[in-house]
């Protein structure tokens, strides 16, 4: 048996005692993306991309307060940043903030995406290839009952783009050493100041023309995945005195 998270593991547990030191804990990664020759360049605006859903416990609101405290210190900020998102509607939650913090200028919303009949690409082949070319990217984490237990699947996704990611957490401390491991920010959501700061720092090095991508390789991948099941299947087997096929 093995679970996706230190945490889930650990109430798995608590829930059934019986299981003693059994289980393993595999991060299941992501296959490499095909990006299909899409690159990085910095362009006339600052564009920040989100995708995956949202909903009103899984908002860009909290990341909008931290938009909103940086064009305080920056004004000149809200003429060339963009919050792209992808893959969604806004939720009710997300347009509240949008009004609240005056951001329809901001946020562009590009839904879900379609097959493009022009190029014949997928929606999500077109997202990928968003995803490669954004000057950074933003993952929200939420906050349902169950979010202390999972990674967002999209994680794994921003991590073979070798794009600069800002991570909203609620009370997740497993995705935060994932976060720290691939060299990435991540901040509990009400953390406007320090959030703000991180856009900021993003915005000075967009200014700059210094976000090159960061050359690092996925250390998430499927195959680590499955290696660690084999070992773990081989190791139960051995102990077992059972001798594994080959």
């Amino acid at each position: 048996v093995w679970w996706f998270t230190p945490e889930a593991r650990k109430r798995a547990k608590l829930r059934h005692p019986e299981l003693g030191d059994h289980g393993h804990v595999i991060y299941p990664g992501a296959l490499k993306p095909d990006f299909d020759g899409a690159h990085y360049a910095k362009g006339a605006t600052l564009d920040i991309s989100h995708s995956g859903s949202l909903n009103p416990t899984r908002s860009l609101k909290p990341f909008l307060a931290a938009v909103a405290r940086a064009r305080e210190l920056r004004p000149e900020i809200a003429d060339v940043l963009r919050v792209h998102v992808y893959g969604s509607d806004l939720d009710a939650v997300t347009r509240e903030g949008i009004s609240e913090y005056g951001m329809e200028k901001v946020v562009v919303p590009h839904g879900r995406l379609e097959r493009d009949p022009a190029t014949g690409k997928s929606g999500r082949q077109q997202v990928l290839e968003a995803m490669r070319r954004s000057d950074a990217l933003l993952l929200v984490q939420g906050t349902g009952p169950f979010t202390e237990e999972y990674i967002p699947s999209k994680f794994y996704e921003y991590a073979w783009t070798q794009r600069p990611v800002i991570g909203l957490r609620r009370n997740n401390n497993d995705i935060k050493a994932l976060f720290d491991h691939t060299g990435n920010a991540m901040y509990h959501e009400d953390e406007t100041a320090a959030i703000a700061e991180a856009i900021l720092e993003i915005y000075r090095r967009w200014e700059a023309d210094d976000l090159p991508d960061s050359g690092k390789e996925s250390p998430y991948t499927v195959e680590a995945a499955v290696d660690q099941i084999v070992d773990a299947v081989d190791k139960t087997l051995s102990e077992k005195g059972v001798r594994p096929k080959a």
